[in-house]
C-alpha cells in the first residue's frame, strides 16, 4: 500500500534502464533507484524493491537520472535531511552496473586564500579516501589521503598553494572511483603599506606590510628632512603579511618619519610617530 510517485527513467546503455522514484512512507518522502534488465527484471544483485538515494533523515524527493557511461548512473534529487523547510539542498550519487556504489559524496565547504586551501566533503560509506589534484590544464597527481573525522565529513588544508593560480581537486573512493571536480583560483595578494604597530610606536616602530610574491623589495624609514635612518631588503620573506622591527642604529630619536616600501615600480608611504 505504499504510495510511489515521480517516476523516471533512464537507460543504462547495455540493454536495461534504471528507474527512479519518490515513496510517501511514515519517516517522510524517500527516493529509490534500481537497474532492470531488459525484460524489467532487476539486474543482479539488485533488490526488486530499489535501494535508496541516501540513509539520512528529512525528504529525499524528484530524483533525477543521467547516464554516466559504462552502465553507471547518477542521481541527484532534493534532499532536507536537517529536517529544516528553509535548508533544501542537492545531493547526487553515482550507481555502478555491479550494484551500488558504497559512496555518497557531498561538498560541503570551499575556503581559499593567498596562503591556503580548505575543502570539506561529506562521505558515506567510506572512512578513508585519497585527494588528487592538477593545476591548470596539468596532469593530476595525489594530494593526500584523507580519514573521515567520525562525523561523516573529510577535511584538507593545502598550503602549498600559488596566488592567482587555479587548482582542481576531486576525491578517490576506494576501487577508484572519483568524485566530482572542484575548481579553485587563489587570491591574489595586493601590495600595501599598513604602517607601524603601535602608531605612535616607542623608540624603534614595528611596520606591517603585504607583499604579492617573492621579488625584490625594500623597507625604509626616512625622517623629516628626507635623510634614510634605517633601511631591509625584504622580498626574500615571500607573499604574505610580515612584521619588521625597522631600525640600523638602535632607538629612534622621536619625532616624525614617513616609512616607504618600494616592490618594482611601485612605491608605497606612510606617515611614522615615535615618542619616547
Amino acid at each position: 500500500n505504499t504510495f510511489q510517485f515521480g517516476v523516471s527513467f533512464v537507460a543504462d546503455g547495455l540493454g536495461g534502464a534504471y528507474p527512479a522514484w519518490t515513496e510517501l512512507t511514515g519517516l517522510g518522502r524517500r527516493s529509490y533507484v534500481k537497474r532492470v534488465q531488459a525484460d524489467g527484471t532487476p539486474a543482479l544483485g539488485w533488490p526488486a524493491n530499489g535501494v535508496p538515494v541516501a540513509s539520512t533523515g528529512g525528504d529525499q524527493d524528484e530524483a533525477s537520472l543521467l547516464g554516466a557511461g559504462n552502465g553507471s548512473v547518477i542521481v541527484a534529487w532534493s534532499d532536507s535531511r536537517d529536517n529544516e523547510a528553509s535548508s533544501i539542498d542537492i545531493y547526487a550519487q553515482r550507481f555502478g552496473s555491479g550494484g551500488v556504489v558504497a559512496a555518497q559524496v557531498s561538498l560541503a565547504s570551499v575556503e581559499a586564500t593567498s596562503d591556503e586551501v580548505r575543502l570539506r566533503w561529506w562521505v558515506s560509506g567510506e572512512t578513508r579516501a585519497g585527494v588528487e589534484r592538477r593545476e591548470g590544464e596539468g596532469e593530476w597527481h595525489l594530494r593526500a589521503e584523507l580519514d573521515a573525522d567520525g562525523q561523516g565529513y573529510m577535511n584538507l588544508i593545502d598550503r602549498d598553494v600559488t596566488p592567482g593560480a587555479r587548482y582542481d581537486y576531486r576525491l578517490v573512493l576506494s576501487g577508484g572511483a572519483r568524485g566530482g571536480e572542484t575548481s579553485i583560483d587563489v587570491p591574489v595578494l595586493a601590495l600595501s603599506l599598513e604602517g607601524a604597530r603601535p602608531n605612535p610606536a616607542i623608540g624603534t616602530p614595528w611596520l606591517v606590510f603585504t607583499l604579492p610574491d617573492g621579488s625584490s623589495a625594500r623597507l625604509a624609514l626616512h625622517d623629516v628632512a628626507g635623510r634614510q635612518v634605517a633601511s631591509r631588503e625584504v622580498g626574500t620573506r615571500g607573499a604574505g603579511q610580515h612584521v619588521v622591527r625597522l631600525a640600523d642604529d638602535g632607538e629612534l630619536t622621536p619625532g616624525l618619519y614617513w616609512a616607504t616600501l618600494t616592490h618594482g615600480t611601485r612605491t608605497l608611504r606612510t606617515r611614522v610617530a615615535v615618542v619616547k
